[in-house]
């Protein structure tokens, strides 16, 4: 195993990049707002030329109320920049001859409209007349993208998780021919006070254990492929050479992980989920292993 470097500053990780991928939670913000240092740094990269991206595993948020958020905090990304798991599920109904198929969709409204883009048939929003597990019977598709919520308090989200939604993915995708798609991987959502509630991987990996290896579940956010090609295909990205583009993240196993699937370099923050002592695990597999540390996301010379 390979130790990762510690670098210098922000800046010299950056020498020779034209492109910088950045997580949201945990790299960008924490508890609703900026980091800090990160809005300078944001500006810094722009005054240089750099493409910067703000690349989410997140399948439950809209990309409009993303964009107002952090212009609000001095980021105003241009149009196109801000890039969703949610928003790869468009391409992949495109490239897969999912359009119009009729779609079982776990999550909130945002998680509907992700669906509705993708021009999938919604079977379980705004339709009253049979109950999901009824529904479940007609879906040729389950796309997993949010924990089903009960009212308005998600505060406590295991108190009010619905759970006939989830019952009715199951019954869905025990059947011949159902695809089931994932979009947030994200096992873990860590809390303002420290604790940890179940992320969306975590509830699609349940769904998969109830369901068995026979339907493999697809998935599409970090560290996984889709996303990476849907960020990479675009048009200020695509003839930008894959050593010139940084994945800039807080998680080893998402971030760094699917930057080394990518063929991308990655830069480890340590303001959100990993810590320096992990890269000292001798069990940390190679494709974890960052190319480069930061205490923060700090444009700060040194």
């Amino acid at each position: 195993m390979r130790i990762a470097p510690i670098a210098t500053s922000v800046p010299k990780a950056m020498e020779g990049m034209k492109v910088a991928l950045w997580d949201n939670f945990g790299v960008t913000t924490k508890g609703g707002k900026p980091l800090p240092g990160v809005v300078e740094t944001y500006h810094a990269m722009r005054s240089q030329g750099i493409e910067v991206f703000m690349v989410s595993n997140t399948a439950n948020l809209g990309i409009a109320p993303l964009h107002r958020e952090f212009k609000e905090h001095g980021m105003p990304f241009p149009k196109g920049h801000i890039i969703t798991s949610g928003m790869v599920l468009e391409p992949y109904f495109a490239e897969h001859d999912l359009i119009g198929k009729k779609v079982l969709c776990l999550g909130n409204r945002a998680t509907a409209h992700y669906v509705q883009k993708a021009q999938g048939i919604l079977l379980n929003h705004g339709n009253a007349d049979k109950s999901i597990l009824e529904l479940a019977e007609q879906a040729e598709v389950v796309f997993i993208g949010w924990f089903p919520i009960l009212g308005r308090n998600q505060k406590n989200r295991l108190a009010t998780v619905a759970l006939p939604p989830i019952q009715a993915a199951i019954k869905a995708l025990k059947r011949p021919g159902v695809i089931g798609i994932v979009g947030n991987p994200d096992r873990e959502v860590p809390q303002k006070d420290g604790t940890v509630l179940p992320g969306n991987g975590a509830l699609a990996q349940a769904v998969q254990d109830a369901v068995g290896k026979d339907n493999e579940l697809i998935w599409l956010g970090k560290p996984h492929l889709p996303i990476y090609k849907y960020v990479l295909g675009l048009p200020t990205v695509r003839d930008i050479p894959r050593d010139q583009i940084m994945m800039i993240g807080d998680s080893l196993e998402y971030d760094i992980e699917g930057a080394h699937n990518a063929g991308i370099h990655s830069l480890l923050v340590l303001t959100g989920n990993a810590r320096l002592i992990d890269l000292l695990n001798e069990d940390l597999p190679d494709n974890q292993v960052p190319d480069f540390v930061a205490q923060g996301l700090v444009w700060a010379r040194s």
